[in-house]
């Protein structure tokens, strides 16, 4: 069980999750695990298309706006405090479902896809590491086996945390 919680606690920190304790909530409502983002505003460029009863043309404008607090909403559980959004996930390390949930996992596989230096393939092959210039290059995973997938995503973020050290696995 150990394993699982060090491992769970790996791919939590990997995401970016924190573990905010009972005596040090920093104006939060209740201790556990949190996904953090920044709440640094996020400018994108939008289309408004506008119409009136007075005037039926439609007028279409290019707009930028911040689309930070209409993503990280408090309807979506998120909550602003200082300068990052919060959003609770579970009590304690226990709790983290990493070990026996898929949703899970891949938000781990969708962030380690993001990076160019690092692939993760699914397919019927058993789990293969390759190095190259000491980074890892790919994970092979064998479809179905979601304890394997688990322990192959801490190994590689064991390693990519290590700074590009050799993990022995």
């Amino acid at each position: 069980m150990k394993d699982i919680k060090e491992t769970s606690k790996s791919l939590a920190e990997y995401l970016g999750w924190k573990y905010i304790p009972s005596n040090d909530l920093r104006g939060l409502s209740k201790a556990g695990w949190y996904k953090v983002e920044s709440a640094k505003p996020k400018i994108e460029k939008v289309t408004v298309t506008t119409s009136s009863n007075i005037n039926p043309e439609k007028i279409v404008e290019n707009r930028e706006i911040n689309v930070t607090p209409l993503r990280y909403h408090i309807k979506n559980g998120w909550v602003l405090n200082e300068d990052s959004y919060y959003k609770y996930v579970c009590r304690s390390h226990n709790e983290l479902r990493f070990y026996n949930s898929y949703d899970w996992l891949f938000e781990v596989v969708e962030d380690l896809m993001s990076d160019d230096e690092f692939k993760v393939i699914v397919d019927n092959a058993p789990r293969v590491y390759d190095y190259a210039d000491n980074l890892i290059s790919e994970i092979r995973i064998e479809l179905g086996i979601r304890e394997q997938l688990f322990y192959a995503l801490g190994d590689a973020v064991k390693y990519l945390k290590d700074d590009g050290k050799k993990v022995s696995l």
